[in-house]
């Protein structure tokens, strides 16, 4: 597994191609918590690291917006109904 360092540069590097897209967004949940499940494409095609889809528990904050707490799971976002 590589370090934090190491992911945020490849995010960083993958962020500056600037080919970065979301076939598709969806949502579970309340307003203030939320799962959300999200496809991403790189160049149009799988991102080199990790999954295709991936799923973040996200809340709302008046003052920053959207903040993602952290990536989770499919089983998360179908428990996450209300």
């Amino acid at each position: 597994m590589p370090c934090s360092a190491a992911i945020a540069a490849m995010a960083n590097e993958i962020l500056a191609r600037d080919r970065v897209t979301f076939r598709s967004i969806k949502a579970h949940g309340a307003l203030d918590d939320i799962v959300v499940r999200a496809d991403i494409r790189v160049d149009g095609g799988p991102p080199p690291v990790g999954d295709r889809v991936r799923y973040f528990r996200m809340h709302y904050s008046t003052i920053t917006g959207w903040i993602m707490d952290y990536e989770t799971t499919v089983v998360a976002y179908y428990l996450n109904i209300f």
